[in-house]
Order: C-alpha cells, then structure tokens, then sequence
C-alpha cells in the first residue's frame, strides 16, 4: 500500500463549503444560485471519483496539516485520508448530492418554497462536512465533522418555521448532541487508554492490552454515540419527527448524509478503533447485534401501523439501518461485507422512495399510505409505481 501526499482529500472537502458564499451572495439570482450548487456538487463527486483508480490500486490520498491536539503520547494530527471504507462512504455522498441537487431546484420552484437561498447553502454545507465525515483521519477529526454535520443539517430540518418544525429541530439537535458529547467522552477514554486515536486497520493493538472493563465502557460510549444518528433503539425518535422537513431534506436524512454517518461511524469503531477480534474478546459483538436485531425487527411492525407515508419511510430507515449494523456486530467477514455493501444499497433505494413518494403536491399534503384512499387519477405516472411498494408492506391490513 502507497501512501501519497495530495490536496484532492482537503479539496473534496472545502469544495461544497467554498460554495456558500457565492450561493448567498447570489439570492437575488435563482438560476446563477442553483448554477453554483450544481457546479459544486459535480466538482466534488469529480475529485472523489478521481481517487476510486488509486484506492482500488490499495494507494492511499492523505493530506495532513500536522498536530492539531498536542500533549498526548502520539500527537493528534488534523489530517485527512482517503481509503476504502472513507471512499465508500464520500463517493456515496457526493454521488448523490449531484441527484438531490437535481431534485432540489424542481422541489423548491415548483413549490415556491420560502428561504430558498439558506436551503441551498445549507445542504452545500451538509455535503461538505458529510465527507468530511467519510475522510477523516482519526477519531478526533471525525467527532468534529461530526458535529459540524449537526449544525449544518439543523436549519434543512427546521426549514419550514412552523411550530412542528422548530419542534423537531430542538429535539434533533438535543439527540445528535448528546450523541456527539458521548462520542468525545468515548474519545478521550481511548486516548487515555492508548495514547492515540489514529484509525489503524483491525484496530489499535494498544486496546487489546487495556483493562478490559474500561475499553468496554469506551466502546459502549463510542457506538451509542454513532447509534443516535445510526437511530439504533431507544435513539432512533429524533428520525420520524425529523420527516417535517422538506422532501429533498428527508432524502439528505435518511440515504445521504446525516443517518449514513451514523452507521459509517460503527463501522469505524468496530473495524478501525477496536477491531473485530478485540470486540468479540471484549464481549461487546452480541449485545450491540442484540440492540440492532430488537430495532430491526421492531421498526419494521411499527412502519406498518404508520398512516403517514414519510413516517412509514422514517421507520423502515430505521429498520433497514440496523441491518447494517447487525452485519458489523456479528464480526464474521462475509457479514461485514454484506453490512457494508448495504450502505449504498439502501441509500439508493430511500433515496428513490422519498422522491417517488411525493412526487405529486397534492398526494404530498396528505402523505396517506393507505392505498384505499389512494386515487389513481390524484397521483402521476412515478408516484403510482412507488405505491405499489407501500401497497406491499400494507399487506396486513394495518392502514
């Protein structure tokens, strides 16, 4: 494996940021305003694509900007890094954005949204500190994209300012920053265990010789952390409420950005912080399967005995997340892969739904997903089709 010192992970990153300011300078400007969102998002799709030949090559893109917290025994350096699991998740992002993107200037015209030009800037920032997200080095780098992301997505959630919105907003951010604080907590306690918290991959060896009770609670600390985004069960409210927000922006949610760096954060620490070997000497592999086969299993009965489409979409995100989740925590290879794998696999397929699912204003206002009060005549070509998926899951007769 090769090392190569290069800018496209840092330009990956400031690209979709950069791009805020000529968004809001250009509010008076619709069409130069979307032009720059566009161009944005195509830029940063096109330097993470440049870099799949040499990660499939096992080459590495690293940019480092040196010490960014001093005084531990290896110093924290503010850098990023591009291998497989980091593009996996960047090129996911950034291929998307260029279709929500898309979505997003039809939606917010056609429907005379307000604050155009704040949801544009918004989820430019969103994209960035997604990949960031997805690049980062070391633990610590990763917990502030973390929360940069947080910050960043708040305003898409409470984008309308009706009493519903704001109301989804604070509990949003009240779940996703007690999960950040968790996930700090859990980052000093591996700091203090092994004095580093570089990724290394099948985890930091240091751990492996460290009281076990304390890389436990660690580990607990960090997943339950990662799982509030991950809407891991008890965690998972913030998600269905957040569903007031507009469509492009539950798309963001559930397929791109905000619940992908959840389950892209286990993935981290199962794999990269403790390692799959350390986690199952630690014991840790079967309660967090536990948690994320409870949550599967229960989404999924709670998603049929939802009304409101977008709901039952909320809760089938839920579900299908913890699929992911499973995978990691079962810790053979083949299972591993398959959790991976269905990163990209359900971000197409939300992705697809949300999009589907409201494609028509008028079915949009009542989001009914019972198909009985379903009117062919209401609902175009596309919608028609995506209902037949929720006709399925109505099989039961719950609506």
């Amino acid at each position: 494996m090769t090392e190569i010192d290069s800018l496209r992970p840092l330009a990956a990153v400031l690209v979709s940021a950069v791009a805020i300011a000529p968004i809001l300078a250009s509010y008076r400007r619709p069409n130069l305003r979307e032009g720059w969102t566009m161009l944005a998002a195509l830029t940063t799709f096109g330097l993470v694509a440049s870099m799949v030949p040499g990660v499939l090559a096992g080459d590495t893109y690293v940019t480092d900007f040196g010490t960014f917290v001093p005084g531990v025994e290896s110093n924290v350096a503010f850098a990023l890094r591009v291998d497989p699991l980091g593009l996996l998740f960047a090129l996911l992002a950034s291929t998307l954005w260029v279709i929500t993107s898309l979505y997003s200037i039809g939606y917010m015209r056609g429907l005379n949204e307000n604050d155009q030009t704040r949801y544009f800037a918004a989820f430019a920032g969103s994209v960035s500190a997604a990949v960031g997200v997805a690049l980062a080095d070391n633990l610590v780098v990763l917990f502030v994209f973390y929360e940069l992301l947080t910050v960043a997505t708040y305003p898409l959630v409470a984008h309308d300012q009706t009493d519903e919105a704001r109301r989804a907003g604070r509990k949003y951010l009240a779940y996703t920053f007690g999960g950040g604080v968790a996930v700090l907590a859990g980052t000093l306690l591996v700091v203090w265990l092994t004095g580093t918290v570089d990724f290394s991959a099948g985890g930091i060896a240091a751990l492996a010789e460290a009281d076990p009770a304390l890389a436990r609670v660690a580990f607990a600390l960090l997943v339950g952390g990662f799982g509030v985004k991950a809407a891991l069960m008890p965690l998972h409210s913030w998600l269905p409420d957040a569903m007031v927000a507009p469509t492009p922006v539950s798309g963001l949610l559930h397929a791109v950005a905000v619940v992908k760096s959840g389950v892209f954060g286990i993935a981290r620490v199962v794999l990269d912080v403790f390692g799959p070997e350390t986690v199952g000497d630690l014991g840790m592999g079967l309660p967090l399967a536990a948690v994320a086969a409870f949550t599967l299993i229960a989404a999924s009965i709670i998603a049929l005995r939802q009304d409101n489409l977008k709901r039952r979409l909320a809760f089938s995100t839920v579900s299908q997340l913890s699929y992911i989740v499973l995978g990691l925590a079962v810790l053979h290879p083949r299972a591993l892969t398959g959790g991976l794998l269905h990163i990209p696999a359900h971000a197409f397929m939300k992705l697809t739904l949300f999009f589907c699912a409201t494609t028509s204003p008028r079915w949009r206002a009542s989001a009914s997903a019972c198909p009985r009060r379903w009117s062919r005549s209401r609902l175009p070509r596309s919608g028609w089709r995506a209902s037949r998926w929720s006709r399925a899951s109505s099989a039961s007769g719950t609506c």
